[in-house]
């Protein structure tokens, strides 16, 4: 098939193809009318209607939800609620509950087959992922999963899941019909804080963004990195005599991908159905870039644009036609969506209302700012190493001695700080 006649047969059927492959805060239905926001903060789902760009209801679903996900072609919903340990079934038509399935421990990313048959969910402490079955409910199959695990894929034809570890940014890839790793891509010793992955609609390749922490340097601006890897999904060839095997992950610094426009944090991506755009959403900095995906190994992608958005985007997605896509600002509250060709502005949906107060709500501002007032330089804000308050699973080495970074839950009554204790606030 020729190149311009395979294009026009993926654009032909993108709006048939399943809404998504890949765990998200967001996802589209399958007929592109419905949008489901999981709200970690408010603990609720919102569904949004894609033709009048209007929230139709917000469901309560419990404590920090996280991954949301519609199952095959249906408006039937899947939500990961981290903090109950349970995934949440949703019917999106009239925001009624279908159910529940306990898990482990803290469910995160989410994905259905195409088929709309079974679940997968990653369990981030225990390092698993489980299988559950729609239609019972229940936990089929578990498999190993990668240390503290986020991200997950599934690809096409359902054959296997890639899974990221969330302090590592590991990439691992699980065969559904035996259970096992497959495949794995091992990531430098520095990187950190993978929570997502997509997969190309047509390419043997996976996009995933993640940090760099270099705990040996002392100085903010020279320790976190914004990175966005993509791994080359192909089974491995083995070299033969003196051959050095081919590179299976290139790591694009985005803090230099266009001169020295630094951005911060990168939280998740997102690939048009037609394979040719390229979508990533920086927390820290507050902004995007839209990217064309480039056919070849060693430029992967072409800067197109730089928009700025709200506060704390946290998720992107592309509409099934392949026109729109769409933006959650979490410290916002809102979901706006951009035209894919003219990156202009065409909606701007509010999906909750400020659970947390305007004073609380302005310090959550600044502990994931990367910007003025919080700092100058961009690279960093407080939660490049405290992520949600949580800790980044890293030791520093700073001038005073080594600093793991802690927890920030209950320091409020946990004084003095510091592994020194040499602070008390």
């Amino acid at each position: 098939m020729s190149t311009p006649l395979r294009i026009f047969v993926l654009l032909l059927l993108a709006p048939l193809a399943r809404g998504a492959s890949s765990n998200s805060l967001m996802d589209i239905s399958a007929d592109g009318k419905l949008l489901a926001c999981s709200n970690r903060d408010s603990g609720s789902v919102s569904i949004v209607d894609l033709q009048s760009h209007k929230k139709l209801r917000e469901i309560p679903v419990g404590h920090k939800p996280e991954g949301v996900c519609f199952i095959g072609k249906t408006h039937a919903l899947a939500i990961a609620v981290y903090h109950d340990d349970q995934i949440v079934f949703l019917d999106a038509d009239t925001g009624q509950s279908s159910g529940h399935t306990d898990v482990l421990d803290e469910p995160y990313g989410i994905v259905a087959s195409s088929a709309g048959d079974k679940i997968y969910a990653t369990l981030s402490y225990p390092g698993q992922v489980i299988e559950i079955d729609v239609a019972t409910r229940k936990i089929t199959r578990t498999f190993s999963g990668g240390a503290f695990n986020r991200g997950i894929a599934i690809s096409a034809d359902n054959s296997r899941l890639f899974v990221t570890e969330y302090y590592t940014a590991t990439v691992l890839a699980i065969d559904l019909t035996t259970g096992q790793i497959a495949d794995r891509w091992p990531a430098t010793a520095s990187d950190n804080l993978s929570r997502q992955i997509t997969l190309h609609p047509t390419r043997p390749k996976a996009y995933l963004s993640h940090i760099r922490s270099a705990t040996e340097r002392a100085q903010g601006e020279g320790s976190i990195f914004p990175y966005v890897s993509v791994i080359d999904t192909a089974p491995a060839v083995v070299p033969v005599g003196d051959k050095k095997p081919a590179k299976r992950r290139t790591r694009i610094p985005m803090d230099s991908f266009i001169g020295t426009h630094v951005t911060a944090n990168p939280w998740e991506v997102a690939i048009s159905p037609d394979g040719r755009r390229f979508f990533s959403v920086f927390s820290g900095t507050d902004d995007l870039y839209a990217c064309d995906v480039v056919d070849d190994d060693y430029r992967e992608l072409a800067w197109r644009s730089t928009l700025q958005l709200g506060h704390n985007p946290r998720a992107v997605r592309v509409a099934p036609d392949g026109r729109t896509f769409y933006v959650y600002n979490a410290l916002d509250f809102n979901v706006v969506a951009y035209d894919v060709k003219s990156l202009s502005k065409i909606a701007t949906v509010e999906v909750t209302t400020n659970p947390l107060g305007e004073e609380v709500l302005q310090g959550k501002r600044l502990f994931y700012s990367a910007l003025q007032p919080m700092v100058g330089r961009r690279w960093i804000s407080c939660s490049s190493c405290h992520p949600d308050g949580d800790g980044d699973g890293r030791t520093w080495r700073n001038p005073e001695g080594l600093r793991n970074t802690p927890s920030m839950s209950g320091l409020a009554w946990t004084h003095p700080l510091h592994w020194s204790a040499d602070r008390d606030e």
